[in-house]
């Protein structure tokens, strides 16, 4: 089987949660109350100005929340350094907000440790302590680091290798949704690793994936139709997913499609 794909870093900001008596006084006012110390000023100044794009202001009261221990703003201003937005791109400084975060128990601070330190961005690569992390998370219920763990044990990386436990955790992560675990757990069924072969179960959990515009698992559910893999035979079901695959720039998916049509399909 071909190695399972690995998850990048969760890069969407959280809003802070402002009241929406906060956020109904006028400028001038939240900046004299949040100049006095007044946290929910502070939290709705940074809320408005990210969403006007207003990234320097933004930045000024995230980084003043975030001192003062509010758990979103750490991880706002951790996104924020790493990505470079409102100030300079710093992965050492994000690392030390998600540590900051993580110590409060956010499980995407923690996911976001572990994909810097399996990647090596901002510390030394070590999977063991990115095996960790994702741990950390998972048990949070973290659907991103319940796939990842599942990948650390498929690739023993940090861990030894354990198919069963790989499947146990995408398992969990597919149960909440998240196309990445469906994917790599239809592929655990399809080829016998961990579970029973099983091409029913491999065929139900890509077609999940599948629906939620994953291209690599429409390609695959394109294959399973071609061969009558799980599902009854059907060549214009495979066109149909192996052409939505190549619309996604999945190259194989476009000539496998071409093959297709020119075979009358």
């Amino acid at each position: 089987m071909k190695r399972l794909i690995l998850k990048a870093l969760l890069t969407a900001f959280v809003s802070l949660g402002v009241p929406s008596l906060a956020l109904s006084s006028d400028l001038a006012t939240l900046t004299r109350l949040a100049n006095s110390g007044d946290v929910q000023s502070q939290m709705a100044l940074a809320d408005y100005y990210g969403s006007t794009q207003d990234i320097a202001n933004q930045f000024y009261w995230m980084q003043r929340l975030a001192e003062e221990g509010h758990l979103m703003a750490q991880f706002n201003l951790a996104q924020m350094y790493r990505l470079g937005k409102g100030v300079r791109q710093d992965y050492a400084k994000a690392y030390d907000w998600y540590v900051k975060a993580a110590e409060q128990d956010y499980a995407a601070a923690k996911y976001n440790l572990g994909v810097m330190y399996r990647d090596g961005q901002g510390v030394p690569q070590d999977d063991n302590k990115a095996f960790e992390w994702f741990k950390a998370a998972a048990e949070n219920g973290l659907a991103q680091a319940q796939n990842n763990l599942g990948l650390m044990y498929a690739n023993a990386r940090g861990t030894s290798k354990d198919d069963e436990m790989a499947v146990a955790w995408y398992q969990q992560s597919a149960e909440q949704g998240y196309w990445e675990g469906q994917f790599n757990l239809s592929q655990m069924y399809r080829w016998g690793r961990g579970v029973p072969k099983d091409d029913a179960q491999a065929f139900a959990w890509l077609k999940k994936s599948a629906e939620q515009g994953y291209a690599r698992a429409q390609f695959n559910l394109g294959v399973m139709y071609y061969l009558g893999q799980g599902v009854a035979q059907s060549h214009t079901q495979a066109k149909l997913w192996v052409g939505r695959a190549c619309e996604q720039g999945y190259q194989q998916g476009c000539v496998n499609h071409q093959a297709l049509v020119q075979q009358g399909y």
